[in-house]
């Protein structure tokens, strides 16, 4: 089983591409030489822009053609194929805009080389104001116009072989989606020997529906009762077993049995239970007629209905289709489903989750299956093989039942140990992972490719998931929705996963996720065309096309060097089996160094992420500048033992640097930067953060010149820093401090446009500063009483949010805010504002959230929005 075509991270890696391109055809400018003449520049400029715009038109062509692979699935393995294709020519456009990306950027550096002291406030100032009246885009050299030219020529031939079969592969489609439903389609009928360890559930389900207890009943005379658990855990099976038990069919005076599946037409459904309470064809069409035709065959009536493998989640097509049946006396329903969002729209009683199959009752399931009628202890040999893959059908019965009637009259011990050294190829040819995959098919787009990024952990790996959103955010994966943080967003996909059954929590690991082995299975094989998950000893064998790639160790020295080989990976992760369940640093510190050393990424990495470094130095692979086009960096050392942060500021491309949970940094020097004292270091680096950090007091050692490019700027549980370097400051777009309580902010602060502050600080702090272009101010968990806004110290401000402010009594200076157009309250329980003090009647959006003492201001609110 392969991806489907457009899915996982080409979708999103094409849609930064595109982003990437649009900004390069209208920003990447330097002012042009003298030694050019007029003619030469409009043709140079002319002739780049040109080839820009084609590779940004293809880029477009293919992600018009992914998005639509990813909403509607792709079946057919001839359009699979094209749109694999289609994602290769994507990677090449990636892989040119990347090379012509560094171009501009040596070009932009070469220019501004010999900026210092207050040159490069005016270059910024320019910038910003983008006074340049003579401008020359950086040329596109010959080699990467050549590789434009063959990347168009490319796509124009599979477009065109597209369009030729387009025709032909139509008329074959159809029959093959009605053959998938008709196979997949569950019945009432059952067979019980096959059925094992469900008597307990058996009965605790009979149990609710046969008891006349109303107190479950949250809709009147229907009761919903959801059976929820992932795809071949047994739900349909536990459901046939009650069906069909004589308590229930004695109880129930009508029972009908409908398969659901994925279309939740309320006409073919009303119409289906009729059937299956009447034994007989409805004839009715209208839906109104089938409706009346179902209120007389209830009323007054017990019944029962199962409604299998139901996937809808709209509200509205749910309470249709049940409106005719909550008149009656007696009506229970039992829906079956994967996804616990269902189930909440659905259920008047909570939902009954089914668990794992224990070991025991898996193996009395396989024995019965593969050895049928002989005794399994005839042939120890192929009992310890069976017992493994029991094991690693890890408790799905679905799993047991697949191997067990495969290996059925199978008498071979080594055809049994060919069958569990090739479990993944034997998954994929069996009914086991089709049938997740449904789970995975039904998946949003932008789920679709978060799924994708969990074939980069190892079975039983524990998945932090803050991590996890980290590893999404990093890959361009997390899309925005309105006002909510890439953060939030994240850890929503992160929840919804877990809703779909896709991830599991672990037992007493808050914000800690596992994975089902065959779950691992299906995302290993959905997305095999883009990420590779190895082992250690087997880089020999990486193919070359990956871009993503996860390698597995156990402590051993890890050669990296045939990483060399892949054309261009894109993001490297490596993982220590022997340790990921154990917080504790391993003993030997030397030999962990001794792997991290030989770890030296390719080339031409882009992202590169190190969690729970454990040594007392860093590789000297670190501070390599032939890293050129290292964008991001991501560093966390809580077992560090080194007093210094590692050398990054010669990075050339790093734009996005995380430093977090770094213990054993008290101070921050010139090291940071460069060890030379004539080198400008983070001449490329936009986004710096500082998580984490207790014990950090001073950062010195900046210059002018130094983070000439730093837009945001971010410290988070800093809470014994000081001060901050002015030269990192004064070109700042925003600014977010949490929890940093002794930190001292430069007094003004001429370029910031957002500042978020949280935790322990002064009610009076911002009455200290100049921030003359400052359009959004957010508070949160202000330690104070008293909040001071003074419009000559915020004269642009044009938003403000204050929130979870616990002990915020009284605010001063909002009035005269004459620029405000936006304020935010929530959650300050305790705020009072003097009648002289409501906000100026300039704003426009007034929101008050969870703030008792301010009912004048909810007046106000009503009659401004």
């Amino acid at each position: 089983m392969r991806s489907d075509g457009g899915g996982g991270f080409a979708s999103s890696m094409i849609r930064w591409t595109s982003h990437k391109l649009s900004s390069l055809i209208t920003s990447s400018i330097l002012p042009s030489s003298s030694r050019d003449s007029e003619s030469d520049v409009v043709k140079t400029r002319d002739a780049a822009i040109e080839d820009l715009k084609k590779l940004e038109r293809t880029m477009k062509q293919i992600q018009a053609i992914a998005t639509d692979a990813e909403q509607r699935g792709v079946k057919d393995q001839a359009e699979k194929l094209r749109i694999k294709e289609l994602k290769e020519v994507a990677y090449d456009v990636d892989d040119v805009v990347d090379e012509y990306e560094f171009e501009v950027l040596s070009a932009k550096i070469r220019a501004g080389i010999h900026l210092g002291g207050d040159d490069y406030k005016r270059k910024r100032e320019d910038e910003v104001n983008q006074v340049t009246p003579s401008q020359l885009i950086v040329p596109v050299p010959t080699e990467l116009a050549i590789r434009i030219k063959d990347i168009r020529e490319r796509f124009d031939e599979i477009i065109n072989e597209w369009e030729v079969l387009r025709w032909s592969e139509n008329d074959n489609r159809g029959r093959y989606d009605v053959d998938m439903v008709a196979m997949t389609e569950s019945t009432s009928l059952v067979h019980e020997p096959s059925i094992h360890g469900r008597d307990k559930d058996k009965e605790n389900i009979i149990k609710i529906l046969i008891s006349d207890d109303s107190t479950y009943d949250g809709a009147g005379s229907l009761s919903v009762l959801p059976l929820v658990g992932m795809g071949g855990i047994g739900k349909t099976a536990l459901a046939q077993l009650v069906y069909n038990d004589p308590r229930v069919c004695e109880y129930f005076q009508l029972r009908a049995w409908v398969c659901v599946s994925e279309d939740f037409s309320v006409k073919i459904l009303t119409r289906n239970i009729i059937d299956s309470f009447t034994n007989k064809p409805c004839n009715f069409v209208q839906l109104n007629e089938l409706q009346r035709s179902l209120v007389n065959e209830v009323m007054g009536k017990r019944f029962l209905i199962v409604l299998d493998d139901v996937w809808n989640d709209k509200p509205n097509l749910w309470h249709s289709l049940k409106a005719p049946l909550t008149g009656t006396s007696f009506g229970k329903i039992i829906v079956t489903t994967r996804n616990e969002n269902v189930a909440r729209i659905m259920k008047t009683m909570p939902s009954y989750v089914l668990n794992y199959l224990s070991f025991e009752h898996c193996w009395s399931l396989f024995t019965q299956l593969a050895f049928e009628c002989q005794d399994p202890n005839s042939n120890p040999g192929l009992v310890e093989i069976g017992r493994e893959i029991v094991r690693k059908c890890g408790g799905l019965p679905l799993a047991v039942k697949a191997l067990g009637s495969l290996l059925r009259f199978e008498l071979d011990v080594e055809n049994w140990q060919e069958i569990l050294d090739s479990w993944e190829l034997e998954m994929r040819n069996s009914d086991v992972l089709p049938a997740l995959k449904v789970s995975y098919d039904r998946l949003p787009a932008y789920l679709k490719q978060c799924f994708h990024v969990l074939g980069l952990f190892p079975k039983d790996y524990f998945i932090l998931k803050e991590n996890l959103v980290r590893l999404w955010l990093s890959l361009g994966l997390v899309q925005p929705e309105g006002r909510k943080s890439p953060e939030d967003i994240g850890e929503g996909y992160a929840n919804e996963l877990l809703q779909r059954s896709m991830l599991q929590l672990k037992d007493g690991l808050e914000g800690c996720f596992i994975m089902h082995d065959l779950v691992n299975d299906l995302a290993q094989s959905v997305s095999r065309d883009d990420v590779s998950r190895i082992e250690h000893d087997m880089l020999h064998k990486l193919p070359a096309e990956v871009r993503y790639i996860s390698v597995v160790h156990d402590n051993n020295i890890i050669n990296l060097q045939y990483l060399n080989n892949v054309r261009a990976p894109r993001l490297l992760q490596v993982v220590n089996t022997r340790n990921y369940r154990d917080e504790r640093p391993i003993a030997n510190v030397k030999l962990r160094e001794q792997v991290f050393e030989a770890l030296r990424p390719h080339a031409n990495i882009e992202e590169l992420e190190m969690y729970n470094y454990v040594g007392s130095s860093y590789p000297r692979w670190f501070v390599d500048a032939t890293f050129s086009k290292l964008v991001k960096f991501t560093l966390s050392g809580s077992y560090m033992s080194s007093k210094s942060l590692p050398t990054l500021g010669q990075l050339p491309s790093l734009r996005d640097l995380l430093i977090y949970s770094m213990s054993s940094i008290k101070n921050v020097g010139r090291e940071f930067c460069s060890h030379d004292s004539k080198s400008v270091g983070f001449k490329s680096l936009k986004t710096l953060g500082f998580e984490y950090m207790p014990n950090w007091v001073n950062w010195s050692g900046v210059k002018n010149g130094e983070f000439r490019s730093l837009l945001t700027l971010r410290f988070v549980s800093c809470h014994n820093l000081r001060f901050l370097p002015k030269p990192l400051c004064s070109l700042l777009s925003t600014l977010e401090v949490h929890d940093c309580g002794i930190l001292t902010m430069p007094r003004i602060l001429p370029f910031l446009n957002c500042l978020i502050m949280s935790g322990d600080i002064s009610g009076v702090f911002f009455d200290e500063l100049y921030l003359p272009l400052l359009k959004t101010l957010k508070v949160r968990c202000l330690s104070s009483i008293l909040l001071v806004l003074n419009s000559q110290n915020l004269p642009s401000v044009e938003v403000i949010e204050i929130s979870s402010c616990q002990i915020l009594v009284n605010t001063v200076g909002l009035s005269t805010l004459n620029s405000l157009k936006e304020l935010q309250l929530c959650n300050c329980p305790y705020l009072q504002v003097a009648s002289n003090e409501l906000p100026p009647h300039g704003v426009q959006r007034l929101s008050i959230v969870g703030c008792p003492q301010l009912h004048d201001w909810e007046h106000l609110q009503i009659r401004r929005n």
